[in-house]
């Protein structure tokens, strides 16, 4: 009997031992007497304290007591276990080289059978790094915090479900609440603020359904009243806590606001004024222009001819100066739109700029338009700014441009990352723009150089109005340009592609198309443009009897053999130094979609 209870008790030890052993490796471990003399510590105690344990036994907990720990907190301590029960806290300790370090301590009393206490176990967890990462945490809030209020602007964090979470001095300065608890026993939702006015956030039922429009379209300017006030209104999701939640910025711009009011009135005002001068001027400058040309046409002398003449040219020089002040004007006021309509690119921009054709010839100037015939026949486009843009650098080239040299017009397709792109580029070998001048050349009421005034004569507004259309569309006016060489300006803008509902192909399919059979630098240009519009033709010979003339459309290079297809539905002349048509390829060099608009 003896030697099993033997064997339990060492039983017992070996168990008490391994607990011991487990406390020891998680936990800091001391004892001390009744009076608070240390009796016993643990490796850890001594790991963390930097004492060593022959330092600490004997001594009071006062070796670590750190002067932060107010009288109170031990007063309160010792009055608990003292009454025998299990005092807990988290108490910052110092080591022997000053450093801090917090534990969260159990002090527990042990007691002998007549209920003496003999004296008291510490149990102490480190959890510095768990104190330091609260503390950095309260100190970026408090940071944060300071932030936020200090900020002129009104900060509001909330939660699609759980409403407004917190806001900065200002919010409740402005909106004259004590507290949050104060707003939110009045209102669930920011929104409610709200004044419902056109053009502005409306309220809504919920934080999802006013703010979602605004995290959407994070750059346009929303708009919220509250109190009669303007605030232009920000919303960012940020991740706090692992929850999402969001930060709304109200900014005060009602004096901005009204002034933005007051410039667009007096904008409108100027744009009316200048629309109604416009037409005031006009009126008569028609008139003089009119009557003038009626003048030319009566018997007049040599002299009396330049004179009717120079003011017929002054007349429509200063039509073109208020028309470009009236354009100007529109564009500065933001009065000028997109305006996407469906257009066949062969017809629309050919035969727009082939008014300027009879210009270029005057200065016997070589004047080239080149289409590709990779375009569809059918496309939507903001044509008439395209058109006013490009008569404006095309006017531009013949202008600069002496006798004998070259405008090329050129309009390309283009593909970049699926999409449809269309480029724009007049190319000339004019007097060119000096280096030093060519980053100004787009501001308005500049050119080259004053000289440049003198001699050519315009606004200077030209170059400023085509790149703030171009601006307008999405796109930028591009300039290449070397002095005395010549200039060239380009611009690509999107477009899309619609259904052709009259193609020249289906234009053509009742008649039969020949291409009589010549050589020279045309041919192999016109055969590529017929197969690249898919339209079915016939090559013959001059002298070819097999031919249903009145049924037919003869494209020929010789004019001298006109009469003998005289009886085609349609011939086409294009080498010819006296054809009648304006697009005859020999006048105006290559002219690839010649076929498309002869043709149509």
């Amino acid at each position: 009997s003896l030697d099993k209870t033997s064997d339990e008790n060492e039983e017992i030890i070996y168990l008490l031992n391994q607990y011991k052993e487990a406390i020891d490796k998680k936990l800091i471990v001391s004892t001390s007497d009744v009076t608070g003399k240390i009796k016993y510590v643990n490796d850890n105690f001594c790991r963390i304290s930097g004492y060593s344990e022959e330092e600490l036994l004997g001594q009071d907990h006062n070796i670590v007591r750190h002067p932060s720990n107010p009288d109170k907190v031990f007063k309160e301590m010792w009055g608990t276990i003292l009454n025998k029960e299990v005092w807990q806290g988290t108490i910052p300790n110092m080591a022997k080289d000053g450093s801090t370090y917090y534990v969260n301590a159990t002090i527990v009393p042990f007691t002998n059978i007549y209920g003496e206490i003999v004296e008291f176990m510490a149990l102490r967890e480190d959890v510095t790094k768990t104190i330091e990462y609260q503390n950095e945490i309260q100190t970026e809030k408090h940071r944060v915090s300071e932030i936020l209020n200090n900020q002129e602007s009104v900060i509001v964090l909330f939660g699609k479900e759980s409403g407004v979470i917190e806001a900065n001095k200002k919010f409740f300065e402005l909106f004259g609440f004590t507290s949050l608890s104060d707003f939110k026993s009045k209102y669930d939702c920011v929104c409610e603020l709200f004044e419902e006015k056109e053009g502005f956030l409306t309220k809504g039922e919920g934080e999802d359904l006013w703010s979602k429009p605004v995290e959407e379209n994070p750059n346009k300017l929303h708009l919220a009243m509250i109190d009669k006030r303007v605030y232009s209104v920000k919303v960012t999701q940020i991740e706090v806590d692992d929850k999402d939640t969001f930060l709304a910025t109200f900014t005060d711009i009602t004096e901005i606001e009204e002034a933005r009011k007051k410039s667009q009135e007096a904008e409108k005002e100027k744009a009316n004024f200048l629309a109604n001068m416009s037409h005031e001027i006009r009126t008569p400058m028609n008139a003089i222009l009119g009557f003038s040309e009626l003048l030319a046409k009566t018997e007049l002398n040599h002299r009396q001819k330049k004179f009717i003449e120079l003011i017929k040219n002054s007349s429509v020089t200063l039509i073109q100066i208020i028309n470009d002040i009236l354009d100007f004007s529109k564009l500065e006021s933001g009065q000028t739109d997109i305006k996407m309509v469906e257009i066949n690119p062969f017809m629309e921009f050919e035969e727009t700029f082939m008014l300027l054709a009879q210009k270029a010839k005057e200065k016997d100037i070589s004047y080239m338009i080149k289409i590709d015939s990779r375009l569809n026949e059918c496309i939507e486009i903001d044509s008439f700014h395209i058109k006013q843009v490009m008569m404006n650098l095309i006017g531009n080239a013949i202008k600069f441009t002496p006798s004998h040299g070259t405008v090329d017009i050129r309009i390309e397709k283009k593909s970049v990352e699926n999409q449809n792109i269309i480029g724009f580029s007049v190319q000339d070998t004019g007097i060119g723009i000096p280096k030093g001048r060519q980053e100004k050349i787009f501001d308005p009421f500049s050119q080259a150089d004053s000289s440049t005034t003198r001699e050519f004569g315009g606004t200077g507004l030209g170059l400023s109005i085509s790149n703030s259309l171009v601006s307008i569309m999405g796109t930028k006016l591009q300039l290449e340009s070397q002095e005395g060489v010549g200039s060239k300006f380009s611009f690509d803008v999107k477009y899309e592609e619609c259904l052709c509902k009259h193609s020249l192909k289906s234009h053509l399919e009742e008649f039969n198309v020949y291409l009589c059979d010549f050589k020279n630098k045309y041919l192999s240009s016109i055969t590529k443009q017929l197969k690249e519009y898919d339209i079915e033709f016939k090559t013959i010979k001059v002298y070819d009897a097999d031919i249903d003339l009145p049924n037919s459309i003869v494209i020929h290079t010789e004019e001298h053999s006109v009469d003998i297809f005289k009886h085609a539905k349609k011939l086409l002349v294009t080498d010819s130094e006296d054809a009648q048509s304006q697009y005859s390829i020999n006048r105006f060099e290559e002219f690839p979609s010649l076929i498309y608009n002869e043709l149509m």
